[in-house]
């Protein structure tokens, strides 16, 4: 097909048969600027679901939505309010308190969950930054080693709520590409762990795990001149984001963000003469501000583009 610079495309792919359509693949998109400066990667490492926060002792039983409503296929209306009663010795009662009893202040509600169109979203922040083309992939596809990185001016790599991210391919497929000057942005709010693996964050994305800390307050994340908050509970708009990633730099980088709710550190910069890294232990399409949320892929971009040597 002919490609119209100026257009973003998207596809995503579904089987239809006589039983009806299965459920569809994640949207992966491709933009082509008018006088494109460079060309960028979008990798999407985020394809989980997941329920609520299970309770399950001795005592309590039940779902914990204010601790985390966990992350629905696209959206559901299937929660009605939050668990009031945990006891198990009240199961069967009817009273305020019996075990599984609930409020109604998510009914009628739809609660966001993975709508699987992040490269969409961090697609459209790269062209509203400037003039730079980007094309997308899977985190299977760079996996598997059919990706040449050296292609691509910069690589963004979509964790968001997943843990599974950095495999053992995935972590030699980014360090390669940073042993030959790759630019590398990382975004996510559960793949601190990692980091640990081979330490491959102190010695590839130049930061330390620094343990997780509650956003449940959705308090301020500030830096690069502005703040913003993260959605810490279940709502409409974004996946709740109920807890963050604190990453430390090492020699050579430094912190760019910081949780205002006792000074977290979320965000780290490395502008080496070999290469570069911005890494952030929240989600950047998370971000509901659309404005605020370009202007930090603008940030980005221009930290970890400018002055490129070929």
């Amino acid at each position: 097909m002919k490609v119209v610079p100026g257009l973003t495309y998207s596809f995503k792919v579904t089987a239809v048969n006589r039983g009806g359509e299965s459920f569809p693949s994640e949207i992966l998109s491709a933009y082509k600027a008018k006088r494109s400066k460079g060309t960028l990667l979008i990798v999407n490492g985020f394809d989980a679901t997941s329920g609520p926060a299970e309770v399950n002792s001795a005592l309590l039983q039940g779902f914990d939505l204010k601790a985390d409503p966990g992350i629905p296929d696209g959206q559901t209306p299937a929660y009605c309010g939050y668990q009031q009663g945990f006891n198990r010795d009240k199961a069967g009662l009817e009273t305020g308190d019996g075990l599984g009893v609930s409020d109604d202040v998510l009914e009628g509600r739809l609660i966001a969950g993975n709508t699987r169109d992040y490269v969409f979203v961090h697609g459209k922040a790269i062209q509203r930054a400037g003039r730079y083309s980007f094309v997308s992939c899977s985190d299977e596809t760079l996996e598997s080693g059919s990706t040449d990185l050296t292609h691509y001016d910069m690589v963004d790599l979509i964790c968001g709520a997943d843990a599974k991210t950095f495999s053992t391919s995935m972590r030699e497929a980014l360090a390669g590409y940073c042993r030959q000057g790759g630019r590398l942005l990382v975004s996510g709010s559960k793949w601190g762990e990692n980091l640990q693996k081979d330490d491959f964050g102190k010695n590839v994305l130049k930061c330390t795990y620094g343990g997780r800390f509650s956003n449940l307050s959705s308090a301020p994340v500030k830096g690069a001149g502005t703040s913003f908050r993260i959605q810490g509970g279940a709502n409409e708009s974004i996946y709740a984001v109920p807890s963050m990633e604190c990453v430390m730099p090492v020699e050579g980088a430094y912190s760019a963000f910081a949780y205002t709710n006792g000074n977290y550190g979320s965000g780290t910069v490395y502008c080496g003469e070999d290469y570069r890294t911005f890494v952030l232990g929240f989600p950047l399409e998370c971000v509901e501000n659309t404005d605020v949320r370009t202007y930090l892929m603008q940030t980005i971009v221009q930290t970890l583009l400018s002055k490129k040597r070929r």
